[in-house]
């Protein structure tokens, strides 16, 4: 505690998205409460919702990349798929409207990993650099 590790995130990250690089960062908590599940669903939640960002910010590399990023994203998805990460990526259904709002059963671990690879892939797929 205390040695500085938030600053030292803060300050590297505004150094690397001087370089175009989209900055991801998490808050780990202390203690047995640790829920590395929800971590990585926060994360890539924050990483959706600056894609649908850009959509609206006027830069139109930004709009192309967040329409590219979608496409990709509806590519590589079945509808089933995308349905079932909305319940762990909320923000996905504002990028991709076509996203069905239905009750899911929900997934195991190994098919939520498999679901987020995909959905990470999607994205690296279009050549903007993200720095977590």
């Amino acid at each position: 505690a205390g040695s500085g590790k938030t600053h030292l995130v803060s300050s590297v990250g505004s150094f690397v998205s001087g370089f175009g690089f989209m900055v991801l960062t998490a808050k780990f908590n202390r203690g047995m409460e640790h829920n590395s599940t929800e971590i990585v669903s926060t994360l890539m939640d924050n990483m959706i919702s600056n894609i649908v960002q850009m959509k609206g910010n006027g830069n139109d590399s930004d709009v192309d990349y967040s329409n590219r990023v979608a496409q990709a994203i509806s590519t590589g998805l079945d509808a089933d798929s995308l349905s079932t990460l909305a319940d762990f990526v909320p923000s996905i259904q504002s990028l991709i409207s076509e996203v069905a709002n239905k009750e899911n059963l929900g997934c195991t671990h190994r098919q939520l990993i498999v679901l987020l690879s995909k959905l990470l892939c999607s994205v690296l797929s279009q050549e903007r650099k993200i720095f977590i």
